[in-house]
């Protein structure tokens, strides 16, 4: 018998149903799906499954573990996702030894602070004592006497600039200069002068054009001399 008698409206109704059943599906599958994220965020969020249970420090050198952690107050028991870890890099920065530090959670539980301390690169000389400077001129913590290998200066002021200037100029001497003990002086910004361990003196004027400065005087020391000049680099002199 043919089909073509048949009543289509029986056929069409089929269809309809399957693609309101195929949609009631993926509808309850996006449902599901949200679900399970939502349950698995709380769960990130809220859960003491996941939160910090300790904290570990890395990259110290003169700071102990006990002074760090004390500054740092990371808040045991709250969840990874929620510790604030801008508050904490505030105030571990405000130890005047750390130079920056970075906050790492690992899913253990366990919060790692990475600490970079500052690197002294002068010993700064006073009336009280002295002072480790870093690289860019912060005069960051007292000792008693300088530390081997590290220059010493004496400065007429201590003002930011003078300190700046004064790592810039050590920064810049040649590998000859600092394989060796050496200090440095300066009674105006204009009037830096290195004292060699082998007697000589160095007249570099101020800190400006340093590292041409640093070059000339690299050439300057295979001449034999007392004095070397290269306060102006373009014109330098010896005696």
């Amino acid at each position: 018998m043919s089909d073509r008698g048949q009543n289509p409206i029986p056929i069409v109704r089929a269809k309809k149903r399957a693609k309101s059943r195929a949609r009631a599906l993926r509808v309850t599958a996006l449902v599901g799906v949200l679900g399970l994220v939502l349950g698995c965020a709380g769960i990130v969020w809220f859960s003491p499954l996941f939160s910090a249970r300790s904290v570990e420090v890395t990259g110290l050198t003169t700071l102990t573990t006990d002074q760090v952690v004390s500054v740092a107050a990371v808040p045991l028991g709250t969840p990874l996702v929620r510790l604030d870890r801008a508050a904490i890099i505030a105030r571990v920065e405000t130890l005047t030894q750390v130079d920056s530090v970075s906050v790492a959670r690992h899913i253990d539980g366990v919060v790692e602070l990475r600490v970079v301390e500052r690197q002294p690169v002068y010993v700064l000389a006073h009336s009280s004592g002295y002072q480790l400077v870093d690289r860019a001129g912060v005069a960051y913590l007292p000792v008693a006497s300088p530390p081997e290998n590290v220059p010493v200066v004496t400065l007429a002021s201590n003002e930011v600039r003078m300190l700046q200037d004064a790592a810039t100029v050590v920064l810049s001497l040649p590998s000859e200069v600092t394989s060796q003990a050496f200090s440095v002086e300066a009674a105006t910004p204009d009037s830096f002068t290195i004292h060699l361990a082998t007697g000589g003196t160095v007249m570099w004027g101020s800190a400006e054009e340093s590292d041409l400065k640093g070059q000339v005087l690299a050439a300057l020391l295979s001449v034999s001399a007392s004095y070397y000049d290269v306060s102006s680099p373009s014109h330098p002199a010896t005696r």
